[in-house]
């Protein structure tokens, strides 16, 4: 059962991101290139569950909507 639609999660990511994030980190901005690439793993350093995929995902997609992830667990596991 989903708690939000598509539509929902991407109102909410955004807002969180314009309030949270606004016009860029200054630092960033000024150090990295638009076309700088990163590679990332997140990995739990305990046991945990899994929750918020999608609203993790709609955030990334909003900053960088060509990235490539790969979810090897479901919400819930």
């Amino acid at each position: 059962m989903e708690l939000f639609s598509a539509a929902e999660i991407r109102r909410h990511v955004q807002s969180a991101l314009a309030e949270d994030v606004g016009s860029g980190d200054v630092t960033t901005l000024a150090i990295l290139s638009a076309e700088a690439v990163a590679r990332a793993f997140m990995v739990a350093r305990e046991p945990l569950v899994v929750a918020g995929l999608d609203l993790a995902e709609a955030a990334f997609r909003e900053l960088a909507p060509a990235i490539k992830i790969a979810r090897i667990a479901k919400d819930g596991q």
